[in-house]
């Protein structure tokens, strides 16, 4: 019943059927920037940059969604870069970013002749960011480095309901993950890359819920209801692990290690 699970590399998306164990492939003569599921399953939301050699100010972007069979349907060709692409938790909105003439938040619903922007903000440079699945609140990473925070925004209008600093610890790293948990009472953050990288969790009002833990190469891939908790994944090179992070306790527990030459995996 799990959607495939996309592997991504610069020339072509992979999806492998979970099931049926079958792979599809997308080409692109640029590169994949971002791939993202439908919550609802189904579709796939990717961001995919041009070969052409062109300034990188200018972009030359196209967003499509990826359905079933080696189908594509483009989205919107975008006249700037665009490094994050994703869902309204109901999945029926697309969203994305742009980031350098316009430093705003677009979105597009079934019906619009085109995208429309949710909000912006001059100099912003938002990046990461995640709907809650009762689509009442987007959470957005804005500027980099020590400037760095997390806005927790009203999803209807874009109104700032709270916010958070988050200036990562080490220079040149940033949040690489974001997700919420099913009751849309929590988002669990990950940061960076190596032994430096960070997990930690807010709760809707902006307010630090668990502090940062230190989880090399974490990804934060899900979130089990029944037990208030996220699950994560983490990896060397040498072994992937998956593991637990408890809201009520604000522990993390090892669920399993097991040898793989991969980075980490993801888990619907």
């Amino acid at each position: 019943g799990n959607p495939p699970s996309p592997y991504g590399c610069r020339d072509q998306l992979l999806l492998m059927s979970m099931k049926a164990g079958r792979i599809r492939r997308f080409a692109t003569r640029g590169e994949w920037m971002d791939v993202m599921w439908n919550p609802n399953g189904g579709d796939l939301l990717a961001v995919e940059t041009s070969a052409e050699p062109i300034p990188d100010w200018m972009g030359n972007d196209t967003l499509w969604l990826l359905g079933s069979g080696n189908a594509r349907r483009k989205v919107v060709a975008l006249d700037e870069p665009s490094y994050h692409c994703g869902f309204s938790g109901s999945g029926n909105a697309i969203l994305y970013t742009t980031t350098d003439h316009d430093d705003a938040v677009w979105i597009w619903k079934p019906g619009f002749r085109k995208p429309r922007k949710l909000f912006d903000e001059a100099g912003a440079h938002f990046s990461w960011f995640a709907v809650s699945p009762d689509d009442r609140i987007i959470a957005v990473l804005v500027g980099e480095g020590d400037a760095a925070n997390i806005q927790f925004r009203r999803f209807r209008d874009g109104t700032i309901m709270g916010s958070a600093h988050y200036g990562p610890e080490v220079a040149y790293t940033s949040i690489v993950s974001m997700v919420w948990s099913s009751d849309s009472r929590c988002l669990c953050c990950t940061e960076g890359s190596g032994a430096v990288a960070k997990v930690w969790v807010y709760t809707a009002d902006a307010k630090l819920a668990v502090s940062r833990i230190a989880l090399p190469n974490a990804v934060v891939t899900g979130w089990i209801p029944s037990r208030k908790t996220f699950v994560l994944s983490s990896g060397d090179g040498f072994f992937v692990s998956l593991w637990l992070l408890s809201v009520e306790t604000k522990k993390l527990s090892l669920l399993f290690r097991h040898p793989n030459m991969v980075e980490a995996v993801h888990v619907p």
